[in-house]
């Protein structure tokens, strides 16, 4: 009798399921399957360690975890976090706030991928997804069916015009831009819409791609960026509106520093931060020693390297994500740099990176993207992961001078480096922000306050508390974004400790001085 020989390797292949995802093309964002039930023996459940949440156990591919396309978001003035996710063809939605989490139904109509966006007017989240039935793939945005001259439709993406992270949004989003692509012609449409609905379909562009178009609008500018394939490799481009997406530019290649030797990765979305600049995550990978580097390009500025990566593979997921930080204005003498002093006090930016091994890395930028600081292994002490997607971070109202990022994923394998099983995990990062640096100079009774870096003071949410007795204050004046006047009586306050604290939904500051 003549019987098969079954070596670790084929083993490690348990149920059929491969990595087919190394191939420079679109089907590199269409997933493998997860069967139902498949998990690995003596593993210690994620949530049993860190407690998540886990939202489903019916995820049964891991495709939407591919690509631009964003699953969670975070509504800050509310406080809830949104997921989608694909249940079997079923497009879900969880709002999760302090009370729990709600589950509802977008369509149960064979979903493919699906991409959502937060309207922070209404606090609705407002989603496209493609379906998958007998009639081919079809186009879904915001409940509607959408027309297209395409026949192959996929890699659904949008942005609105909304105030940025760390403000309320106070009128409704003057107008968004929706990209899409036909994946048997190539060609990738835009379509601007406005509350009264979505304009005409537009071509963006015919040129190679891999995947779709992302794009990221501040006020009246729109920066769409894709990644072309020339030559055999990717090379990411970028085309902009400034005339609130009506028209764009023609795309021109970002010039980037790589030695030869590096491939430039599958590329996730674009972003505005707080101040208004334009930032491009572009991964790299080195094409024989397979280990890469996560950079940020700002537009207009620099290219930032940010998390050098052991291993990396080509669907690797990066991104980076935004904090709300305020920016400081540049300094009379140093107009050409908008990011504070570089280091720490500007518009806050955290990027984020998964290696092919499960590792997940972060690097918070307090500088808004000019200097990353070393990376941090988030996820040295849990489970490995397949796929992940972050929100934007926030202010819990915890603890003082903190940003948190809520995240969902799925768990990966170590042995064969494949999803364990369909279960999609919630959980949130806690990390550090620097302490403020303030003086406290005061004159007689009254004490002049000044914040030399890394917090602003807030009309009606800004208090002043002293932490020795004897002293106590009669009256705040806050007279500008980082200075304030203290009305004493009692006992001179030279040589108190004085704290003070900022609290709103957006931000949360302490620090204390001696008040000289």
């Amino acid at each position: 009798m003549s019987l098969n020989f079954v070596t670790r390797g084929d083993q490690d292949q348990t149920l059929g399921l491969t990595d087919n995802t190394q191939t420079l093309s679109d089907e590199l964002f269409d997933g493998i399957p997860i069967p139902s039930g498949f998990e690995a023996l003596n593993w210690i459940p994620e949530n049993a360690i860190h407690q998540s949440i886990v939202l489903t156990n019916q995820i049964d591919s891991t495709r939407n975890f591919l690509g631009a396309q964003i699953n969670t978001v975070r509504d800050e003035v509310r406080g809830k976090t949104w997921a989608t996710a694909i249940e079997h063809g079923q497009l879900s939605l969880w709002e999760i706030d302090g009370s729990g989490q709600t589950k509802s139904v977008v369509s149960t109509d064979n979903v493919w991928r699906s991409h959502i966006v937060l309207d922070k007017f209404s606090g609705t989240v407002k989603a496209a997804w493609i379906t998958n039935g007998g009639a081919g793939k079809v186009l879904f945005f915001d409940g509607a069916q959408v027309a297209t001259a395409g026949t192959d439709i996929d890699f659904p993406f949008f942005d609105l015009a909304q105030a940025p992270i760390g403000s309320a949004q106070t009128t409704p989003s003057p107008y968004g831009v929706l990209t899409y692509k036909d994946r048997s012609s190539g060609t990738i449409y835009y379509r601007r819409f406005t509350t009264t609905g979505l304009d005409a379909e537009q071509i963006l562009t015919t040129d190679p791609t891999i995947g779709g178009a992302s794009l990221a609008i501040y006020d009246n500018r729109v920066v769409i960026r894709i990644d072309a394939f020339v030559g055999g490799k990717i090379v990411p481009k970028i085309a902009e509106s400034t005339d609130d997406g009506q028209t764009f530019t023609s795309f021109v290649p970002i010039v980037l520093p790589f030695d030869p030797e590096y491939s430039v990765l599958p590329s996730p979305p674009v972003v505005a931060d707080i101040a208004g600049n334009f930032h491009a995550p572009v991964g790299a990978r080195h094409e024989t020693q397979g280990n890469g580097m996560i950079a940020d390009v700002i537009l207009d500025h620099a290219i930032v390297e940010a998390i050098p990566v052991t291993v990396l593979a080509l669907t690797d997921k990066f991104a980076v994500e935004r904090f709300p930080k305020k920016d400081v204005k540049p300094e009379p003498d140093n107009l050409s740099n908008p990011f504070g002093n570089g280091i720490t006090d500007g518009a806050g930016l955290i990027m984020v990176a998964l290696s092919e091994d499960g590792a997940l890395f972060t690097s918070n930028s307090q500088a808004g993207g000019i200097l990353y600081p070393p990376a941090q292994h988030l996820n040295h002490e849990m489970p490995h992961i397949y796929g992940y997607d972050s929100t934007e971070c926030y202010t819990r109202g915890i603890e003082p001078n903190v940003v948190s990022m809520d995240y969902i994923y799925i768990e990966r394998d170590p042995t064969t480096l494949l999803p364990v099983n369909g279960e999609l995990h919630l959980e949130t990062w806690d990390m550090p922000l620097p302490i403020p640096v303030f003086t406290a100079t005061a004159s007689g009774q009254e004490i002049q306050v000044h914040i030399e870096q890394d917090a602003n003071f807030f009309p009606g949410e800004t208090t002043f508390t002293f932490l020795d007795s004897g002293t106590t204050i009669t009256s705040v004046q806050v007279t500008g974004d980082r200075d304030a006047v203290v009305q004493t009586s009692g006992e001179s306050p030279v040589g108190k400790r004085l704290r003070f604290t900022v609290q709103n939904v957006f931000y949360y500051h302490q620090a204390e001085t001696v008040v000289q």
